[in-house]
C-alpha cells in the first residue's frame, strides 16, 4: 500500500501500526475468547478506536453473505474474493462487536446507511 500511494499521492501521510502492539492485541483478544489465527484489519482499527475515542461508531462489519433483506454482499467492497476462515473469525468478531456495543462500549450499526 505504501507504494502505491507513494505514486500516486506521494503527499498522502501513510501510518503502520507497530507489530509489537499488534502482537499485544492479538494477545489480549485471544484471552478473551479469539482464536482467529489474525484479527481482521476491522477488528485492529475498531479496537484501536476504542483506546483513544470517546466514542466509537462502527458501520460495514456484517460477516453473513446476505444483509438484513436477504440481498448477497460481497465480502470484501474491493472485491468478489470469498473469506477464509482460516485467517480470521469474523463471525465470532461480529459477536464480540455485538457484545461491546451491548455494554454500551460502542455503537454497531448494521442496517442500511440513510443521510
Amino acid at each position: 500500500v505504501y507504494h502505491a500511494l507513494q505514486k500516486t499521492r506521494p503527499q498522502q501521510k501513510v501510518v503502520f501500526f507497530h507489530p509489537d502492539y499488534l502482537i499485544e492485541l492479538g494477545r489480549f483478544w485471544h484471552r478473551r475468547g479469539q482464536r482467529a489465527r489474525r484479527l481482521s484489519t476491522g477488528l485492529m482499527l475498531a479496537s484501536t478506536a476504542l483506546e483513544i475515542c470517546e466514542q466509537v461508531h462502527l458501520y460495514g462489519f456484517w460477516p453473513f453473505p446476505l444483509d438484513l433483506s436477504h440481498n448477497p454482499l460481497p465480502h470484501h467492497y474491493y472485491d468478489n474474493v470469498g473469506p477464509s476462515r482460516r485467517m480470521h473469525a469474523m463471525p465470532e468478531e461480529f459477536l464480540l462487536l455485538l457484545q461491546l456495543h451491548s455494554q454500551g462500549a460502542l455503537q454497531l450499526h448494521v442496517g442500511p446507511c440513510t443521510l
